[in-house]
């Protein structure tokens, strides 16, 4: 039962007196195309509300255990579970935790992404159908949008930022190109071009607003060669990038400069590094041709002097997490 005489940022315990959950009005839409129970609201939710996640079932069979899940960037959440919980119930909890839709999780675990079902819709996968025992970690990789074909977008700015460290400093937004998991070409403030004229480096600073800006605008139409585009803010002579506040990139259509497709700024735990480089997001074509862009966050040696480090960090990810990912792209 849910008892939804209340503000969208609120949440209520459930009016049932067996069931301890939490319940907001946010869960409703996905909550009635999820599961198949009956259940009974007291106020109809106004259409306009986000529907970001489904509330997990109230009370599920199976082996009560902890788990963990880790994202790219650091932030870590444990979750009280049982063993039995739905693969899609437990990307609804992640969702309440850090307000990303389920369909934009990529959860992986033992070298193998977690999907909906098993096999056929009527096969819902639970965790203990990968396995997942007490104590297990798993790994999130968070979408930030999908590029899809009746978007119609034929470019797309990337603007990475950075605040100034006291008085004027400088990081550079770098992109690197990649096809089939090796490097192309660095784009940056002197390579400010790559070779087939897809994507473009420019450079903006304001001194009032003590903010720091790499615009780095990729032609889709143009994207040919790579079939994935790393996006860095690295040091240029800092031995870290930690004294620098409100590292973000910002992403938007060409032609709409004020709406932003998606935005992503480093948490202050994130941002902590003694390393030189973060590597912010990707810009990854699926199996199927669409493009993704996903969040890193992912802290690396190396800078804008010495891209080494940096590559052989955007080479394990390939290999790793992203790779493992890729398979459920286009079938989620």
């Amino acid at each position: 039962f849910l008892d939804l005489n209340l503000k969208s940022s609120q949440t209520s315990k459930c009016i049932d007196p067996t069931c301890p959950n939490q319940v907001d009005r946010f869960v409703l839409e996905t909550l009635q195309s999820e599961y198949p129970f009956q259940f009974y609201v007291h106020h109809h939710v106004p259409k306009e509300e986000p529907k970001l996640f489904s509330k997990p079932s109230p009370v599920l069979a199976g082996q009560p255990m902890s788990i963990y899940v880790t994202a790219l960037d650091g932030r870590r959440n444990k979750y009280n579970v049982s063993s039995k919980l739905p693969i899609w119930t437990l990307k609804g909890m992640i969702a309440e935790t850090l307000r990303v839709k389920p369909e934009y999780q990529r959860l992986i675990y033992n070298k193998q992404p977690l999907k909906k079902f098993i096999a056929t819709e009527a096969d819902q996968a639970t965790l203990s159908s990968y396995g997942i025992r007490e104590g297990a970690e798993i790994h999130l990789l968070i979408m930030m949008y999908e590029l899809k074909e009746e978007d119609r977008l034929k470019e797309v700015e990337f603007d990475l930022s950075w605040g100034y460290p006291g008085k004027r400093d400088y990081l550079d937004g770098s992109c690197l190109t990649f096809n089939q998991g090796k490097h192309i070409e660095t784009i940056d403030y002197k390579n400010t071009r790559d070779v087939v004229g897809a994507i473009k480096h420019w450079e903006i600073m304001d001194d009032s607003a003590k903010k720091g800006t790499h615009r780095i605008t990729v032609s889709l139409e143009k994207l040919t060669i790579a079939d994935m585009l790393f996006f860095i803010l690295s040091s240029y002579s800092a031995s870290s990038i930690k004294d620098f506040p409100s590292l973000s990139v910002r992403i938007f259509e060409s032609n709409s400069p004020k709406d932003a497709l998606s935005t992503y700024e480093l948490t202050d735990e994130s941002s902590e590094s003694s390393d030189q480089a973060l590597v912010m997001c990707c810009l990854v074509k699926g199996p199927k041709g669409r493009w993704y862009i996903y969040q890193v966050g992912k802290q690396s040696k190396g800078n804008t002097k010495r891209y080494a480090e940096i590559i052989k960090t955007i080479t394990t990810f390939i290999e790793g997490d992203l790779a493992k990912s890729r398979t459920g792209n286009d079938d989620e």
